[in-house]
């Protein structure tokens, strides 16, 4: 979960059998002698997952990884899904280290060879590397609120997507893709937050969680103009951003451009 670059490894066992084994180790920033950074004091993933083409029609990966966020990745900013999903899912304890034992299973099915069905669901327990008291004002707590908890404080976070893709749709090596999904969110929090009672005086306590569901749905097609160039026209849309239903849905469209050698 952790995309920024850096210094990594990765070794693939049996990738041309039936069941393949991936292994992967990444250390952004890993090229800095400072505090907080390096291959194994910084933030780091490590990565496993099994593969398992049952059939040229099916296949099946189910995925570990264990992550630590820490405050120098980012210049004093966590954020475990790299800003996918809601902002409490990515600092679900505020600006505090961040470690997260993450679990995926992603399908893919080719019933024929125009048509590919896939869908992908994880669920992530991150715990708060140290005890939680941010204070009213800072980064990623709004203003008026206090957040605290106790070291190791757990939060459970989960997320999902389905989609298909068409395969030769318009010419041969283009691809027409449409998804649907739900980003990361945050159901069950260790962690408080502590709001002053407006007019009433005293304050009120809270759990940390996403009281709604955010839900994005996401078209592309990828034109391939020769063996080397193709562009990939697309929009997404984000229902009820962080996960709030009185947020208007938020619309981004998209246009890449790939080439191969």
């Amino acid at each position: 979960m952790l995309s920024s670059p850096g210094a990594g490894a990765s070794i693939h066992l049996n990738p041309q059998g039936i069941v393949g084994l991936d292994l992967a180790y990444l250390a952004p920033n890993s090229n800095s002698p400072n505090s907080g950074f390096g291959i194994t004091n910084g933030s780091y993933a490590a990565v496993a997952q099994v593969d398992i083409n049952a059939s040229k029609y099916f296949n099946l990966g189910l995925t570990y990884s264990h992550t630590y966020d820490n405050l120098e990745r980012r210049n004093g900013s966590i954020a475990i899904f790299d800003n996918t999903g809601t902002q409490l899912a990515n600092s679900p304890f505020g600006n505090v280290p961040t470690s997260a034992n993450n679990y995926g299973v992603e399908v893919g099915i080719r019933p024929n060879k125009h048509l590919i069905i896939f869908g992908w669901g994880g669920y992530t327990q991150a715990y708060a590397s140290r005890s939680i008291t941010t204070l009213a004002g800072a980064a990623n707590v709004a203003n008026g609120a206090t957040v605290s908890g106790p070291r190791g404080a757990k939060a459970d976070i989960w997320y999902f997507a389905g989609g298909i893709a068409l395969p030769d749709i318009g010419s041969k090596g283009s691809m027409l893709g449409i998804l649907f999904g739900e980003p990361p969110r945050v159901t069950s929090n260790d962690s408080t937050r502590e709001t002053a009672r407006p007019g009433q005086g005293g304050f009120v306590r809270r759990r940390r969680v996403d009281s709604g569901v955010s839900y994005q749905a996401e078209i592309f097609y990828r034109y391939r103009l020769t063996d080397h160039i193709a562009i990939t026209p697309g929009a997404f849309v984000i229902f009820n951003p962080e996960a709030d239903s009185r947020n208007a849905a938020d619309i981004v469209g998209t246009l890449r451009t790939t080439f191969t050698f």
